[in-house]
């Protein structure tokens, strides 16, 4: 694997071995994508060019490695988060490619983790975790990772509780959107109110907001894009889980990111 920062990767091309997760920072529109097999990490510009942009690779541990890369957040200072899924922590990397700092082990404890799938970050650098298979989010408002995360939620099928977080996403007002998978729906949780709302029922009906295994979920200022994964497909709700769109030709995307000038990758 590359040393520590790792260079840009050869050529104009990044390489995936099993694409899972991507993300757009939020001040440059540069693209992260989560190798999962490749246990790392890619940036590349919104056109695919490579050029000046970061490669980080590394597997198995100890930091700056990777085992089983997952979710993958930007920060608006350009600060990098990445859940390493097998080692069972969060990673931390620098606008420039280098590696912060670490935090995680298994376990249920606050600050522990079971498989951790995604990770995001709201505009007051607030750093949100998806703990998998402990069915609970996690949150640390130092950016740094520093000190015992507050949890929020628990295991189960009612609203504000979850089934296999497997994406996280804030938006714009700090809203937080999570795809509770194995509950076939999307919840989302404002941590000023400390509200919760759960949108979306499981089934594949075409053209409703019936969802199968969804995987990821963004949301913009008037509507929610999902990863329906089980499904094939991109579903659009408006922000009161109404029907509004839907993608296919499509195989099982994992995931969905928006970007600042409007585009969906996927």
């Amino acid at each position: 694997r590359c040393p520590t920062p790792c260079p840009a990767p050869p050529g104009n091309a990044a390489n995936f071995n099993a694409l899972r997760r991507v993300t757009v920072d939020p001040t440059t529109g540069n693209i992260w994508a989560a190798d999962f097999w490749g246990s790392g990490i890619h940036e590349f510009q919104p056109n695919g060019s490579t050029t000046g942009m970061y490669e980080i690779d590394g597997s198995p541990a100890p930091a700056s490695g990777f085992a089983e890369a997952y979710g993958v957040a930007v920060g608006p200072d350009g600060t990098t988060y990445v859940a390493d899924r097998l080692n069972q922590r969060i990673e931390e990397f620098a606008a420039d490619g280098t590696y912060v700092t670490e935090q995680g082990s298994r376990g249920v404890a606050a600050g522990q983790y079971s498989w951790p799938e995604a990770v995001a970050v709201t505009p007051d650098k607030t750093v949100w975790v998806g703990d998998t298979r402990n069915g609970r989010l996690q949150h640390f408002t130092n950016a740094n990772l520093t000190g015992k995360p507050d949890v929020v939620g628990s295991k189960g099928a009612a609203v504000g509780q979850f089934n296999y977080i497997e994406g996280v996403s804030s938006d714009a007002n700090g809203v937080l959107w999570i795809a509770d998978t194995d509950n076939n729906r999307v919840q989302s949780y404002n941590p000023a109110t400390q509200a919760f709302a759960a949108f979306g029922t499981k089934g594949s009906a075409p053209n409703t907001n019936q969802l199968l295994n969804p995987e990821s979920v963004v949301a913009s200022k008037s509507d929610m894009y999902i990863a329906d994964t089980g499904n094939n497909r991109i579903v659009e709700l408006d922000l009161n889980g109404n029907y509004v769109a839907s993608y296919t030709g499509l195989d099982a995307p994992q995931g969905v990111a928006l970007a600042p000038d409007g585009s969906i990758w996927v």
